[in-house]
């Protein structure tokens, strides 16, 4: 939890600085910009590579493959979820 808070201010806090030094540098300030948006998507494309890093192996139980259904967390986990249930369906 603490850690989304690092991202939202680090985001918030180049998005000012760029604002800031516009008048200065627009160079400067353009690189900022896209720096705070960078800063921004950086966690979502990590938790992405992140759950496809823990689900290449099966997980097993007393020797059988079973499919767990994600976890429930956020709004993510949620849309895992409804579209795990509903292949799990067919």
């Amino acid at each position: 939890m603490e850690s989304t808070w690092v991202w939202i201010g680090a985001t918030f806090g180049l998005a000012l600085l760029a604002l800031v030094l516009s008048d200065w540098s627009r160079t400067l300030a353009l690189v900022l910009a896209i720096g705070s948006l960078v800063v921004f998507f950086l966690p979502i494309v990590a938790q992405f590579r992140r759950s496809a890093a823990t689900s290449s192996s099966p997980r097993r139980w007393r020797g059988r493959d079973i499919d767990l259904p994600p976890p429930r967390v956020g709004l993510l986990g949620r849309l895992r979820y409804w579209l795990w249930r509903r292949r799990q369906r067919r």
